[in-house]
């Protein structure tokens, strides 16, 4: 990762790239397949409901609480929408990614 991911995101570069791995990880067990050609397209704050993005005003993250995240990722011929939730505490911010959570477009 070389700039911040596109879109909305309100995770810090570094924590961006953090995530990246588990996303990758997590899209992989999501499409049962161990394909090397991924990258995320777009960085939501937002969250899905009923299977479909809905999206947050990106102001209304607010640096102590936790917030989610979509991050449209493309991988071997598939669009998924991956949310992912940033849980910050008193030692910096983690976050929390599930497979069974990605939705495919």
């Amino acid at each position: 990762l070389i700039t911040p991911l596109p879109g909305e995101s309100r995770a810090s570069y570094i924590l961006q790239t953090d995530a990246l791995t588990n996303i990758f990880v997590a899209t992989r067990v999501h499409s049962k397949t161990d394909c090397a050609d991924e990258n995320v397209i777009y960085t939501t704050v937002g969250g899905l409901k009923d299977n479909h993005l809905v999206r947050n005003d990106p102001e209304s993250v607010v640096a102590d609480k936790p917030w989610e995240e979509v991050w449209t990722v493309a991988a071997c011929g598939l669009k998924m929408l991956v949310p992912i939730w940033f849980i910050p505490d008193a030692t910096g911010t983690g976050f929390s990614i599930t497979a069974t959570d990605i939705v495919e477009q």
